[in-house]
C-alpha cells in the first residue's frame, strides 16, 4: 500500500510540475504577442477573462485542451511549443538562435 501512495504522490508532483512549465510557457507566448491580459479579455470579447487566464499562467487552475488550443491560435504559437514539446515556428522567429526558448 506504501508503494500505491508514493506513485500516487510522484504523479501529482510532476503533474504539478507540468502544469506550472505549461503557465510558464502560456505566459511567455501572451507576453512575446504583445498582450496583457487585460488586452486578452478585450480582444476575445470576454472568451477569456484575465483572471482565468492568469490562473492558468500562474498554474493555479488547469486549462482545458480546447481553450489551450484557442490561446495558443489567439497568440500564434503551436501547441507543442507552450507543452514544452516543440521549437518555436513562428515565421519571423523560426531562423534566430533563441527559437524555441519562449522565455526570452
Amino acid at each position: 500500500m506504501g508503494s500505491l501512495v508514493n506513485e500516487r504522490l510522484v504523479a501529482s508532483i510532476m503533474e504539478s510540475a507540468f502544469l506550472e512549465k505549461v503557465g510558464e510557457n502560456l505566459r511567455a507566448a501572451r507576453l512575446r504577442a504583445g498582450y496583457t491580459l487585460e488586452v486578452v479579455e478585450r480582444a476575445t470579447k470576454g472568451k477569456f477573462k484575465g483572471s482565468a487566464v492568469g490562473s492558468y499562467e500562474r498554474a493555479e487552475r488547469e486549462i482545458p485542451i480546447s481553450k489551450l488550443m484557442s490561446l495558443c491560435h489567439f497568440y500564434k504559437v503551436e501547441m507543442g511549443v507552450v507543452l514544452g514539446l516543440g521549437l518555436l515556428t513562428s515565421p519571423h522567429e523560426a531562423n534566430t538562435p533563441e527559437a524555441g526558448n519562449l522565455s526570452r
